[in-house]
């Protein structure tokens, strides 16, 4: 996996010449997407920060419910959840 600009990221508003807008994510000085032409563009770059910002605490959960001992790795539930966070490790880490 290639390295992506370190989190924390944030969206803000950026104003062009009136009446168009854009919002940018970015990270200090550094600009990593642009939103424009949409009228969800403020609420897409919001859930584009949360996610990313996330991930790795996201990640690290699930990897600690695969870490879990093994003794509760017998109960037919638990099979079920480590599976569903086993193939959101491997997806995430594609």
């Amino acid at each position: 996996m290639t390295q992506h600009t370190p989190t924390q990221w944030k969206a803000v508003e950026w104003h062009l010449v009136y009446p168009n807008k854009e919002v940018r994510i970015v990270r200090d000085d550094d600009f990593i997407a642009i939103l424009n032409d949409t009228t969800d563009r403020e609420a897409n770059a919001e859930f584009i920060v949360r996610a990313c910002n996330n991930f790795d605490a996201l990640l690290e959960a699930l990897r600690q419910i695969i870490d879990t001992e093994p003794d509760y790795r017998k109960a037919n539930r638990f099979a079920k959840i480590e599976q569903i966070a086993q193939a959101a490790i491997a997806k995430a880490t594609e």
